[in-house]
């Protein structure tokens, strides 16, 4: 959540507070469509930023997770094409064991697999070369596992997405009730509740910009 949203969240919730604090006074007013609004606002924005949180914090995790794997796979990669190079030349399947040159994940993950089956057909030569087996084995695993991630990842990738448009929806949306609220409440007040009223609801940026706020600048991270 941005730093103005946090701020429009937060005069939400006192103007809620100063509904309850001065019911007395405001009668039905705590009672109005446009205060349950508002309440419901700040709940739903509290649920949304930590929903924001988590996929963020998730992601990060992934993240470093994929790169992980990227480099565990380029090193089982770097090995094979190695040793390939230097004692199966005359293999039909040398193009496929050349030295890892792919950038996306998804190409990645596709040459590692064409690697994997590649190396099956010479498990014996590479044994002979003092290269385990089992080295050779866990190349695939690794890639699919990275599939996986890479997939995860996006997913909270959107739910950060998601979390992020819900929020600028939201606080776009109840810019109409705090208008009706302000209009029903100032005419109960005195000079002195009128004053905090409006140090309640302050923000630094007019309650009309609250659609104008840009993309969560975390989002692509």
């Amino acid at each position: 959540m941005q730093k103005d949203q946090m701020e429009r969240r937060e005069a939400l919730r006192r103007m809620d507070g100063f509904v309850d604090q001065h019911a007395d006074v405001l009668g039905g007013v705590s009672k109005a469509l446009s205060r349950r609004e508002v309440t419901r606002a700040v709940r739903s924005l509290d649920q949304l930023e930590e929903d924001q949180q988590d996929a963020l914090a998730l992601g990060k995790h992934q993240s470093a997770e994929k790169q992980t794997l990227r480099e565990d796979i380029r090193a089982h990669m770097r090995t094979i094409s190695i040793l390939a190079r230097g004692h199966l030349s005359d293999s039909p399947h040398l193009p496929t064991l050349a030295p890892p040159r792919y950038q996306s994940d998804a190409e990645l993950i596709a040459a590692a697999i064409e690697m994997s089956e590649a190396t099956a057909h010479h498990l014996r030569d590479f044994t002979r070369l003092r290269l385990p087996a089992q080295f050779i084995r866990e190349l695939r695993p690794i890639a699919l596992e990275l599939a996986k991630i890479v997939e995860a990842r996006s997913a909270s990738r959107m739910r950060v997405s998601s979390a992020t448009y819900v929020i600028r929806e939201t606080l776009r949306s109840v810019v109409a009730d705090v208008r009706v609220l302000d209009a029903l409440i100032r005419p109960r007040l005195d000079a002195q509740l009128l004053s905090v009223w409006d140090a309640v609801r302050r923000v630094r940026a007019p309650w009309s910009m609250a659609s104008e706020a840009q993309p969560y600048a975390e989002e692509a991270a």
